[in-house]
């Protein structure tokens, strides 16, 4: 669901930035670790990485408040089982404008908050964009996804840690904290049936 989580981000913010007139072909967000970003490597011959937005997993943590829940629940696999509850977790996302032309770095920057600011919730059937490719079948389990984007705001000293673990230069970026995403294996522990009448002898 991570995967399904940050392409169904990454599709509909590529297509808002081609709307928007901004150079670089079809794929201007891409999925990459920003910790082998090469902008400036001459070398590059095949791809121009200079004119992209890298999108990254920079964190992960499990949503305490939703953690406690039931373990009986209806389930896919029998009426009524004892299955554990769904994990909830938090993804933080790094937007880095891997650009060589700081100009047109902040002019995304920009876009993307301009983005994330009308669309703060995203799903299957709410985004602005019909999802392609990965989420083309419809009714899969994958396809159930609801997100909630927030954006985050580092201290000087945090910034620093980041990129330092990142082991590279700062790039312009913006971090967004994507909310609540659903990992269910639906794995039956117990099953059961419905308890209907009680026998006292």
């Amino acid at each position: 669901m991570i995967f399904q989580a940050m392409e169904l981000i990454r599709q509909n913010l590529n297509n808002f930035l081609i709307s928007q007139g901004i150079p670089g072909g079809p794929e201007l967000v891409v999925l990459r670790n920003i910790a082998y970003a090469t902008p400036d490597n001459p070398l590059t011959l095949t791809v121009d990485e200079s004119a992209q937005i890298y999108l990254s997993l920079v964190n992960v943590e499990e949503e305490a408040s939703l953690r406690n829940q039931t373990a009986v629940r209806q389930s896919e696999i029998r009426p009524l089982a004892y299955v554990n509850p769904p994990m909830h977790i938090n993804l933080f996302l790094l937007f880095s404008a891997n650009h060589k032309d700081y100009n047109m770095a902040m002019n995304s920057l920009g876009l993307i908050l301009l983005f994330f600011q009308g669309n703060r919730k995203f799903s299957i059937a709410r985004t602005p964009v019909s999802a392609t490719g990965l989420f083309a079948t419809p009714g899969e389990k994958e396809n159930n996804i609801n997100i909630n984007l927030d954006l985050m705001s580092l201290t000087f000293e945090q910034v620093n840690h980041l990129w330092g673990s990142l082991g590279g230069k700062q790039m312009p970026f913006l971090l967004f904290k994507a909310r609540q995403v659903e990992i269910d294996a639906d794995r039956m522990l117990q099953g059961g049936g419905v308890i209907r009448e009680i026998q006292i002898n």
